[in-house]
């Protein structure tokens, strides 16, 4: 399983009105790892006092909508408050938002711009792939969309809102995360990849996936300029070989 498609998402993203969508849990990407949180602006879902264990890792999903927009995809999760709908054969309703999210912890400019950095420093198609990754990924997700001080250890700082220490098994998941914070707080080399935002309409839990920016044209020109020179490089030295 892949990245979506660039054309098609970016159709739904750049739409004016929400994209209904139906789509189904298939399982963990790579399989998940523990994160305790001890500080957080939201109660995580199960409630009750911190600290509270959440399992993080990518999801495996599949839009099962008529005419499927996105396909079978990797998906992360942006809601600690709800759980997410599982369950063989069922499917969730969910709409496409470019105003993350009107059901649960709203985004604003700078939640969403440490979001699309901390993937802009740090994704690539097969990050999902590997258990440690995956989850590691998932937790520095959850630190820039409840925190700005791109750390999950931080105790100082005035706006410290999230914090979480590496459940069993979960210490090299946990070094990767902060590793992929301290990429995106120093990253300033434009967008990369393209969020799509997923909201619940049945009350489960908000998810972002992603594509790649599409390469802009002068760019696809200088690919397609380079490939042709080396076709007719062979093709030289094919016609040399074959005059000896």
């Amino acid at each position: 399983m892949s990245v979506i498609g660039a054309a098609g998402l970016c159709v739904a993203a750049g739409s004016a009105g929400a994209t209904p969508l139906n789509l189904e849990y298939l399982g963990p990407q790579s399989g998940y790892r523990t994160l305790q949180i001890v500080e957080s602006p939201v109660d995580p879902i199960g409630g009750g006092a911190l600290p509270d264990n959440v399992l993080a890792g990518a999801f495996d999903m599949l839009d099962t909508t008529p005419g499927s927009l996105l396909g079978n995809f990797v998906a992360w999760c942006l809601d600690l408050t709800s759980w997410l709908g599982t369950g063989s054969g069922i499917t969730y309703p969910y709409e496409t938002t470019d105003t993350p999210f009107s059901n649960s912890y709203g985004l604003d400019a700078s939640e969403m711009a440490r979001v699309q950095g901390l993937f802009d420093a740090n994704y690539f198609e097969g990050l999902a792939d590997d258990r440690n990754r995956s989850a590691g990924f998932q937790m520095a997700l959850w630190e820039v969309l409840y925190d700005d001080d791109y750390s999950l250890t931080n105790n100082t700082a005035a706006n410290d809102d999230f914090r979480g220490v590496a459940g069993y098994g979960a210490g090299s998941a946990f070094a990767l995360a902060e590793s992929y914070l301290t990429a995106a707080a120093a990253y300033d080399d434009g967008r990369q990849w393209n969020l799509l935002f997923l909201e619940s309409q049945s009350g489960k839990q908000n998810l972002v996936t992603v594509s790649a920016v599409p390469l802009p044209a002068a760019g696809l020109l200088l690919l397609t300029g380079l490939a042709g020179l080396a076709f007719a490089g062979r093709r030289r030295k094919a016609a040399v070989a074959a005059s000896v």
